[in-house]
């Protein structure tokens, strides 16, 4: 699960995420998160290839 809220303070997707799911990581091939910072990465635009929901 992710130890932290996708958005950074100013509203941005953490970089290390957004490197992960933008395949620049390529090693990391899952990030398991809440159904609510799914929703958030979904609506910045964010691809979710790499997305696992998890119940809260």
């Amino acid at each position: 699960m992710l130890s932290e809220p996708p958005l950074t303070d100013d509203g941005a997707v953490r970089g290390n995420l957004a490197a992960v799911l933008t395949d620049t990581i390529d090693y990391v091939q899952e990030v398991v998160m809440s159904p609510a910072a799914a929703a958030t990465l979904k609506n910045a635009g964010m691809p979710m290839t790499k997305v696992t929901v998890h119940a809260e």
